[in-house]
């Protein structure tokens, strides 16, 4: 196994440990309050497992290929731009600015529409997808929360900090 798929199935599995840690310590909790630490740890538990056993298994016997246009095999030291390691360094970058403005979005906008604005740019900017598609995606997304914490679960979500909510949710 070379290095770099060692260090990165390694990660995966330390990674597969906070949703582990989340669902563990909810049994420690309330009926009520245990609800959020289930819901959202086994949803991040299954798709970090996932995502794990995809980087363990062999790609021959993968089920779900990536959709690269870029074939594993085609290193070439002639090609121009950044090295493998260097391209992997400003994804690690970009993702994290994204997760920053997520919090922040949050902190400032309150839960449902930072939600909202996240998902919406995140779509149309890194994934490249169509202005109804983003639109769409982040709304359905925006009301299941909604339904599923306010409505069902009776939460009063952080309204954010420009809306007068002064105890931020972090």
């Amino acid at each position: 196994m070379r290095y770099d798929k060692l260090g990165r199935s390694l990660f995966n599995l330390s990674v597969l440990l906070v949703p582990t840690y989340f669902l563990w310590s909810a049994s420690g909790y309330g009926p009520q309050a245990k609800m959020v630490p289930l819901l959202i740890g086994l949803v991040v538990f299954l798709l970090q497992a996932w995502v794990t056993i995809e980087d363990l298994i062999p790609e021959r016997i993968r089920v779900f290929r990536s959709r690269s246009r870029h074939k594993p095999n085609q290193n070439n030291a002639d090609t121009e731009g950044p090295t493998p390691f260097g391209r992997e360094i400003t994804q690690a970058g970009v993702m994290s600015g994204w997760m920053l403005f997520f919090f922040v979005a949050i902190s400032l906008l309150g839960f449902l529409l930072g939600i909202m604005i996240f998902v919406l740019l995140f779509l149309v900017i890194s994934g490249k997808s169509s202005w109804r598609f983003a639109l769409v995606t982040s709304a359905g997304l925006t009301t299941l929360t909604w339904v599923t914490f306010v409505r069902w679960m009776k939460f009063k979500l952080f309204q954010g900090l420009l809306f007068g909510s002064f105890v931020s949710p972090l």
